[in-house]
């Protein structure tokens, strides 16, 4: 990004392809359409806010349960401006445009433009915007982005859709051991590698998947700081602020079974396949798809049907335990399986009435899901 001309303190020129990408970002976090009763669509919901100081342009947007702001510097010195822009629209319009240099205009309104395409957009006087902290007071720690991307990634499989009655079911829960999600029925463990909160807390699904697109690109070390109701987290010049649900998590540790158990290991790709043509004969919508998984010396024994439909699998195991077997949702244990991004799964069996664990080799990423009982 560069000055344009000393007299043109609120004209800047940037790159399609840069301005794309902040926008990319930052569009994630406005509204697409109003709700439902729209008695909670507050302007700024739909806007990305654009601030201009002495030596940076801040491109920001916010909605009820997260803030996200984009730094980007090297802008020599003009007028303070602050005005928002729609966000789709902004969007639209950048995704059609080719790459190249493009002007922006600040002096009346909003004007973008190239050497063949100008817009004029409407704006929302940045008074509109809520009153935000500089951040100045937040203890940050280091943290490895791609390390809470890979967990979040991993257990939000689990999260419960807008139906289910329970808070948490619709959050990525954190405690200092654990990343966790569950629906009630099935519930996904991975450690906890850098985020260490007082207590445990509840992140909402929705926002826990933005973390990936806003952090994608931006290089160096990156931070994090959590309090009573809002994670910060911050990396080469992107700032995001993430509302905690006022929920707690059930005790998941009380969940997932001990002792001794029928295990065995499974090559994954196998199993899934396995399971996915057990599902051709036993799903009938999107109804319940039961599994009964049995290990006995003929293998580890996936079957399933409906009515005068069965179909069976037979997978080759050595196991440890007596013979065993249960039923289970089979889009539970398919889904399961697919979160686990080794070459082994373990599958774990204690009794008919005891919930079943999948997990990698390693024991890390624990999946538990609740048995169907006769």
């Amino acid at each position: 990004m560069k000055e344009l001309d000393p007299a043109d303190n609120q004209r800047f020129v940037i790159e399609r392809d840069t301005l794309l990408s902040i926008v990319e970002k930052v569009v994630i976090t406005c509204r697409r359409k109003m709700s439902s009763s729209g008695s909670n669509d507050l302007p700024h919901f739909f806007y990305i806010r654009i601030d201009g100081y002495g030596d940076s342009i801040r491109f920001a947007a916010y909605n009820s349960l997260r803030r996200i702001e984009l730094m980007t510097y090297n802008v020599s010195t003009h007028d303070p401006f602050s005005v928002g822009v729609s966000a789709s629209l902004l969007y639209s319009i950048l995704k059609e445009l080719p790459p190249g240099a493009l002007t922006i205009d600040m002096r009346r309104g909003f004007k973008l433009s190239n050497n063949t395409s100008s817009f004029n957009l409407d704006t929302l006087l940045g008074e509109y915007f809520p009153t935000v902290d500089d951040n100045q007071n937040i203890q940050w720690s280091p943290v490895d982005y791609a390390k809470i991307f890979n967990a979040v990634s991993k257990v939000r499989y689990c999260a419960g859709d807008s139906n289910n009655p329970k808070p948490y079911s619709r959050a990525v829960c954190l405690s200092k051991g654990f990343f966790m999600c569950t629906d009630g029925y099935r519930m996904s463990l991975y450690p906890n590698p850098d985020v260490y909160p007082e207590k445990d807390i509840c992140l909402p699904v929705e926002s826990s998947m933005a973390l990936n697109t806003v952090f994608r690109d931006a290089e160096g070390i990156g931070y994090v700081y959590c309090d009573d109701s809002t994670l910060y987290l911050s990396k080469g010049g992107v700032f995001l602020t993430l509302r905690l649900m006022a929920t707690q998590p059930p005790n998941f540790m009380s969940v997932v079974p001990r002792g001794p158990s029928t295990s065995c290991s499974i090559p994954r790709e196998a199993f899934k396949d396995a399971l996915s043509r057990n599902m051709i004969i036993a799903k009938d919508g999107e109804g319940l798809v039961v599994v009964n998984l049995a290990i006995t010396q003929e293998g580890l024994v996936a079957t399933s049907g409906r009515g005068a439909y069965t179909s069976k699998e037979v997978l080759p195991v050595t196991y440890e335990g007596a013979d065993l077997s249960i039923k289970a949702n089979l889009r539970y244990i398919l889904d399961a399986v697919k979160s686990i991004q080794e070459d082994e799964v373990v599958l774990e069996i204690r009794g008919e009435q005891l919930p079943i664990v999948l997990t990698d080799k390693n024991g890390e990423h624990r999946n538990v899901i609740m048995p169907i009982r006769a």
